[in-house]
């Protein structure tokens, strides 16, 4: 870089900078859909999907292509109880999976309870 040249050294290497990088737009899209159910007056059901789907090209890198998401995928479904106006008892269990870029992909599941008092 010479002192009485303004111009930044960014500047006077731009096309080489923009031969050496690549960028494109990355297409996603996604969904979610749920339905709940009262079976009583005091016992409901709620049961959604969700997704998320991104066309990420494969030319990332190793490092990125174990690591970015592909495509994600979750599922809940609970009980809740009411047995008076104030108080919510439920179970909920849910599912989830994901897909990296290489393929790679993973199931979770999980079951949790709760107890909830509005006051």
């Amino acid at each position: 870089m010479n002192a009485t040249d303004s111009r930044s050294f960014f500047t006077t290497n731009r096309l080489l900078y923009d031969s050496l990088v690549r960028a494109t737009t990355i297409v996603s899209y996604g969904a979610k859909i749920g339905y709940q159910h009262w079976w009583t007056p005091t016992l409901r059901s709620t049961v959604d999907f969700s997704m998320n789907h991104n066309d990420v090209p494969a030319f990332i890198g190793a490092g990125g292509r174990a690591a970015v998401n592909k495509e994600l995928s979750i599922a809940h479904a609970n009980l809740i109880w009411s047995p008076v106006a104030f108080v919510d008892i439920g179970v909920e269990g849910a599912w989830g999976h994901r897909v990296v870029v290489s393929n790679l992909k993973g199931d979770a599941w999980t079951l949790q309870s709760s107890m909830k008092f509005r006051f």
